[in-house]
């Protein structure tokens, strides 16, 4: 059969057609995609999305105010953006270092309309997590950046852990630029391994660039069996392991004690140094003049009560084990005991008066020196130059002159070395080439 050539041609156009879709039929194809679906809104007035990841970058003359990265970002009408998964807010000072913010999520809010420099805020909630360029780590539920001011704010309680404390505040403000905390109210500081005080001041700044812990006004502190009312007071936490001072303006009133006793000392001033990293108790104490000290304590069948005044006092630790309170511009202390319905009181002053105290808060030794006048019960007086009492002979105070002297009404005991035993009463003297009691009018004295 011969064919025309018009069924050749179309014959022709046949063959190619079957070669072609042979070919696409059986050569190796890659897996057809699944078609793009637009995720349903969540909000009714949803106006943006953006997931898988996101940067936020924001300048101002030039220079990066703050970079921003995120999981997703979420935006409404009325200009609401809100953030999930927050990797990072990253807000740079002008030396060029940056304070790194991490939280759970967040919301960007734009502040003063369409302005572009920068006026946006930034508020993060949960597990927020801030770490500062010169060590200090934050901790809270919520925090705000304002990006015009610079100013990071917690409105509720927040942690700060820096080189050298451990605080929590009921609010605070963190200015990055400044290198400033400041909060107000109720607030708890921990230093070292001391136990933690807590405070109530109308304000407190923290310096972080010079670790300053400041109170400008008048502030409270408590922990355990302890009180503390003071008034402007600064607390410095140098770097580098350097020891940590305390300093407050007056008047200063500190309370303590425990089951036996209590004391009270109050001053003009208060000066504390050697507060040393880990340690639970400082090396020095200064009371700045006036000051004195109070202690009332358990005896058997009754109280005693010591009040020690001086116009300068320091404490200061001699060994690991052992406190020296020295009072050297002069001193008074007075002391009244009860026991069994009788009372007996007096006084006792001097140049200067040295207590130790052991670790344990029990005293080790008395020592008063330079011109002692004491003032007993039944209108006892004596003089002397140095005055001793010793923790393991409690029974007997020893005052020492040359001679050292005593008067009760008309009578005088004269010798180098007078004892006062002090369960009976009675005045013994000795240690010279003779002892004498004589009366003597008191005019004559």
């Amino acid at each position: 059969m011969r064919l025309g050539r018009g069924h050749l041609f179309v014959a022709v156009i046949a063959v190619g057609f079957v070669a072609a879709f042979s070919y696409e039929l059986f050569r190796d194809r890659p897996a057809v995609a699944e078609p793009v679906v637009s995720r349903r809104a969540v909000h009714s007035n949803e106006t943006a999305r953006l997931e898988g990841g996101f940067a936020w970058s924001t300048t101002r003359a030039g220079e990066v105010v703050f970079d921003l990265a995120a999981k997703t970002l979420l935006g409404l009408e009325g200009g609401l953006h809100f953030l999930e998964d927050v990797d990072e807010l990253k807000v740079y000072l002008q030396d060029g270092r940056a304070v790194l913010v991490r939280a759970d999520r967040g919301r960007l809010e734009r502040k003063g309309g369409a302005r572009r420099d920068g006026g946006v805020v930034v508020v993060l909630f949960g597990n927020v997590k801030v770490k500062d360029p010169d060590g200090m780590e934050l901790f809270t539920e919520e925090l705000s950046y304002d990006a015009a001011s610079g100013l990071l704010e917690s409105p509720g309680e927040a942690r700060v852990v820096g080189e050298a404390l451990e605080a929590r505040f009921s609010s605070l403000h963190y200015r990055p630029e400044g290198r400033l905390i400041e909060a107000e109210g109720t607030m708890e500081i921990k230093v070292g391994a001391a136990p933690a005080w807590l405070i109530e001041a109308p304000r407190l700044s923290y310096r972080l660039a010079t670790g300053e812990l400041i109170f400008p006004k008048a502030m409270r502190a408590r922990r355990e069996r302890q009180t503390l009312l003071a008034g402007a007071t600064k607390v410095s936490f140098p770097r580098d392991g350097d020891d940590a001072s305390f300093f407050s303006q007056g008047p200063v009133l500190l309370r303590g004690g425990d089951e036996r006793s209590s004391w009270q000392v109050a001053a003009a001033e208060l000066t504390v140094a050697g507060m040393r990293q880990g340690a639970q108790e400082p090396e020095r104490v200064d009371l700045g003049r006036p000051a004195s000290l109070v202690l009332i304590q358990a005896i058997p069948g009754g109280t005693q009560r010591i009040r020690v005044r001086s116009s300068n006092w320091r404490a200061s630790r001699v060994s690991p084990e052992t406190w020296s309170l020295l009072a050297d511009a002069g001193f008074e202390l007075d002391w009244t005991r009860e026991s069994g319905g009788v009372s007996r009181a007096g006084t006792i002053e001097g140049n200067t008066l040295e207590v130790l105290q052991d670790a344990s808060g029990g005293l080790r030794r008395l020592e008063g020196l330079g011109e002692i006048v004491i003032h007993g019960p039944e209108d006892t007086v004596a003089r002397g130059d140095a005055l001793t009492w010793k923790g393991e002979d409690r029974a007997r105070i020893i005052l020492l002159g040359s001679p050292a002297r005593a008067w009760q009404g008309d009578d005088l005991v004269a010798a180098p070395r007078l004892v006062l035993q002090r369960a009976d009463g009675v005045l013994i003297g000795d240690g010279g080439a003779r002892t004498e009691i004589v009366s003597m009018a008191r005019d004559e004295r």
